[in-house]
Protein backbone atom coordinates (compact mmCIF):
# COMPACT_ATOMS: atom_id res chain seq x y z
CA UNK A 1 0.00 0.00 0.00
CA UNK A 2 1.36 3.52 -0.43
CA UNK A 3 2.03 5.73 1.98
CA UNK A 4 -0.92 8.23 3.03
CA UNK A 5 -0.31 11.67 2.70
CA UNK A 6 0.81 13.44 5.67
CA UNK A 7 -2.12 16.35 6.83
CA UNK A 8 -0.53 19.73 7.14
CA UNK A 9 -3.33 22.01 6.40
CA UNK A 10 -3.74 24.58 8.87
CA UNK A 11 -0.31 23.53 10.53
CA UNK A 12 2.46 26.28 11.02
CA UNK A 13 6.17 25.95 10.43
CA UNK A 14 8.46 28.55 11.52
CA UNK A 15 6.74 31.53 9.47
CA UNK A 16 4.91 29.36 7.65
CA UNK A 17 1.21 28.25 7.37
CA UNK A 18 0.45 25.94 5.00
CA UNK A 19 -3.28 26.24 3.07
CA UNK A 20 -3.07 23.63 0.88
CA UNK A 21 -1.36 20.36 -0.64
CA UNK A 22 -0.80 20.93 -4.35
CA UNK A 23 0.19 17.60 -5.90
CA UNK A 24 -0.38 14.21 -4.65
CA UNK A 25 1.52 11.30 -3.45
CA UNK A 26 4.26 10.79 -0.60
CA UNK A 27 6.26 13.39 -1.92
CA UNK A 28 3.35 16.01 -2.15
CA UNK A 29 4.50 20.24 -2.50
CA UNK A 30 2.49 22.27 -0.17
CA UNK A 31 1.18 25.96 -0.33
CA UNK A 32 2.22 27.82 2.71
CA UNK A 33 2.06 31.80 3.17
CA UNK A 34 4.81 33.26 5.13
CA UNK A 35 4.49 36.09 7.87
CA UNK A 36 5.38 38.64 5.70
CA UNK A 37 2.90 38.05 3.21
CA UNK A 38 4.40 36.12 0.41
CA UNK A 39 3.46 32.55 -0.49
CA UNK A 40 5.61 29.53 -1.67
CA UNK A 41 5.10 26.28 -2.51
CA UNK A 42 7.59 23.63 -0.56
CA UNK A 43 8.43 20.23 -2.46
CA UNK A 44 8.08 17.77 0.26
CA UNK A 45 6.27 17.83 3.99
CA UNK A 46 9.69 16.73 5.03
CA UNK A 47 11.26 20.43 4.26
CA UNK A 48 8.48 21.61 6.78
CA UNK A 49 8.34 19.19 9.40
CA UNK A 50 12.53 18.96 9.92
CA UNK A 51 12.71 22.73 9.84
CA UNK A 52 14.65 22.46 6.82
CA UNK A 53 12.41 25.36 5.49
CA UNK A 54 10.79 27.48 7.84
CA UNK A 55 10.33 31.00 5.52
CA UNK A 56 10.06 32.24 1.85
CA UNK A 57 13.54 33.38 2.23
CA UNK A 58 12.90 36.06 4.37
CA UNK A 59 14.80 34.91 7.23
CA UNK A 60 18.56 34.97 5.49
CA UNK A 61 19.06 38.21 6.59
CA UNK A 62 18.89 40.46 4.22
CA UNK A 63 16.56 43.81 4.27
CA UNK A 64 12.92 43.24 3.58
CA UNK A 65 9.87 45.61 3.71
CA UNK A 66 11.00 48.95 4.81
CA UNK A 67 13.30 47.80 8.05
CA UNK A 68 16.33 47.38 8.33
CA UNK A 69 16.16 43.55 9.55
CA UNK A 70 13.67 41.06 9.68
CA UNK A 71 14.46 40.61 13.26
CA UNK A 72 14.05 44.54 13.90
CA UNK A 73 10.59 44.52 11.69
CA UNK A 74 9.04 41.41 13.74
CA UNK A 75 9.60 43.80 17.07
CA UNK A 76 7.87 46.68 15.76
CA UNK A 77 4.49 47.48 16.78
CA UNK A 78 2.88 48.30 13.24
CA UNK A 79 4.24 44.70 11.85
CA UNK A 80 2.56 43.08 14.75
CA UNK A 81 -0.75 44.58 13.52
CA UNK A 82 0.08 43.93 10.06
CA UNK A 83 0.75 40.46 11.13
CA UNK A 84 -2.37 39.69 13.45
CA UNK A 85 -4.44 41.57 11.10
CA UNK A 86 -3.59 38.59 8.58
CA UNK A 87 -4.34 35.76 10.73
CA UNK A 88 -7.55 37.31 11.56
CA UNK A 89 -8.33 36.68 7.88
CA UNK A 90 -6.60 34.31 6.82
CA UNK A 91 -5.40 31.89 9.37
CA UNK A 92 -8.80 29.79 9.99
CA UNK A 93 -7.20 28.61 13.45
CA UNK A 94 -6.96 32.02 14.57
CA UNK A 95 -9.17 32.34 17.55
CA UNK A 96 -10.85 35.13 16.29
CA UNK A 97 -11.01 33.96 12.28
CA UNK A 98 -15.03 33.35 12.37
CA UNK A 99 -15.74 37.05 13.41
CA UNK A 100 -12.97 38.76 10.83
CA UNK A 101 -12.24 35.82 7.54
CA UNK A 102 -14.82 33.83 8.65
CA UNK A 103 -17.74 36.41 7.58
CA UNK A 104 -15.83 37.52 4.61
CA UNK A 105 -13.59 40.16 6.04
CA UNK A 106 -10.79 40.64 3.63
CA UNK A 107 -7.60 42.33 3.17
CA UNK A 108 -6.83 44.41 -0.20
CA UNK A 109 -3.56 43.39 -2.35
CA UNK A 110 -2.01 45.98 -1.59
CA UNK A 111 -1.82 45.02 1.71
CA UNK A 112 -1.94 41.22 2.12
CA UNK A 113 1.76 40.66 0.66
CA UNK A 114 3.49 43.82 1.54
CA UNK A 115 3.82 45.15 4.86
CA UNK A 116 6.24 48.02 3.50
CA UNK A 117 2.67 49.53 1.31
CA UNK A 118 0.70 49.09 4.93
CA UNK A 119 3.18 50.93 7.14
CA UNK A 120 3.22 53.22 3.93
CA UNK A 121 -0.54 54.03 3.89
CA UNK A 122 -1.35 53.66 7.48
CA UNK A 123 2.41 55.62 9.33
CA UNK A 124 3.71 54.87 12.59
CA UNK A 125 1.09 54.53 15.59
CA UNK A 126 0.49 58.07 17.30
CA UNK A 127 0.77 56.13 20.85
CA UNK A 128 0.81 53.12 22.62
CA UNK A 129 -2.94 53.50 23.17
CA UNK A 130 -3.87 53.22 19.43
CA UNK A 131 -4.49 50.28 17.53
CA UNK A 132 -5.23 49.42 13.78
CA UNK A 133 -9.19 49.71 13.71
CA UNK A 134 -11.47 49.18 10.39
CA UNK A 135 -13.42 52.63 9.93
CA UNK A 136 -16.53 50.94 8.80
CA UNK A 137 -16.69 47.48 10.82
CA UNK A 138 -18.60 45.33 8.35
CA UNK A 139 -15.95 46.70 6.03
CA UNK A 140 -12.26 44.97 4.44
CA UNK A 141 -9.08 45.95 5.67
CA UNK A 142 -8.11 48.99 2.99
CA UNK A 143 -6.12 51.86 3.17
CA UNK A 144 -9.48 54.01 2.67
CA UNK A 145 -11.39 51.81 5.42
CA UNK A 146 -8.22 51.89 8.38
CA UNK A 147 -7.18 54.02 11.01
CA UNK A 148 -4.94 53.90 14.33
CA UNK A 149 -7.70 54.15 17.07
CA UNK A 150 -7.59 54.13 20.84
CA UNK A 151 -9.98 51.91 22.79
CA UNK A 152 -12.67 54.30 23.22
CA UNK A 153 -12.71 55.43 19.91
CA UNK A 154 -13.26 51.57 18.78
CA UNK A 155 -15.91 50.91 21.50
CA UNK A 156 -18.32 53.73 19.19
CA UNK A 157 -17.48 51.49 16.17
CA UNK A 158 -18.46 48.26 17.43
CA UNK A 159 -21.22 47.06 15.47
CA UNK A 160 -23.38 46.43 18.59
CA UNK A 161 -22.33 50.39 19.51
CA UNK A 162 -25.76 51.33 21.33
CA UNK A 163 -26.65 54.82 19.80
CA UNK A 164 -29.15 57.22 21.38
CA UNK A 165 -31.72 59.38 19.92
CA UNK A 166 -32.48 62.37 22.34
CA UNK A 167 -33.42 66.15 21.82
CA UNK A 168 -33.95 65.29 17.81
CA UNK A 169 -30.21 63.93 17.91
CA UNK A 170 -28.64 60.52 17.24
CA UNK A 171 -25.34 59.76 18.62
CA UNK A 172 -23.04 56.54 20.37
CA UNK A 173 -24.33 56.74 24.23
CA UNK A 174 -20.32 56.76 24.77
CA UNK A 175 -20.64 60.25 23.20
CA UNK A 176 -23.42 61.16 24.94
CA UNK A 177 -22.04 60.48 27.94
CA UNK A 178 -18.80 62.24 27.54
CA UNK A 179 -21.29 65.14 26.16
CA UNK A 180 -22.94 65.00 29.65
CA UNK A 181 -20.46 63.87 32.36
CA UNK A 182 -22.58 61.10 33.30
CA UNK A 183 -21.59 57.48 33.43
CA UNK A 184 -22.07 55.27 30.62
CA UNK A 185 -23.37 52.59 32.83
CA UNK A 186 -25.88 55.51 34.48
CA UNK A 187 -27.49 56.52 31.09
CA UNK A 188 -27.64 52.66 30.20
CA UNK A 189 -29.03 51.66 33.24
CA UNK A 190 -31.81 54.58 33.47
CA UNK A 191 -33.07 53.41 29.96
CA UNK A 192 -32.75 49.56 29.64
CA UNK A 193 -33.18 48.52 33.25
CA UNK A 194 -35.52 52.09 34.34
CA UNK A 195 -37.27 52.86 30.94
CA UNK A 196 -36.48 56.03 30.94
CA UNK A 197 -36.37 58.45 27.93
CA UNK A 198 -33.46 59.24 26.48
CA UNK A 199 -34.34 62.93 27.43
CA UNK A 200 -34.60 62.14 31.22
CA UNK A 201 -31.33 59.47 31.17
CA UNK A 202 -29.02 62.22 29.74
CA UNK A 203 -30.18 65.34 31.81
CA UNK A 204 -31.31 64.74 35.46
CA UNK A 205 -28.26 64.36 37.76
CA UNK A 206 -26.40 61.32 39.40
CA UNK A 207 -27.95 60.42 42.60
CA UNK A 208 -24.74 59.66 45.01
Amino acid sequence: MGRKRAKLEGLTFGRLHVIRCVSGGHASSWLCVCECGRTVVVGSPNRLTSGHTKSCGCLRGHKTHGESAYKHKHATAEYQAWQKMKCRCLRKTDQDYYIYGGRGILICNRWRSSYENFLSDMGRKPSTKHSLDRIDPDGNYTPKNCRWATISEQARNKRNSLRLTAFGMTMPMMDWAEKTGLPYSTISQRIVRLGWTPERAITEPKRW
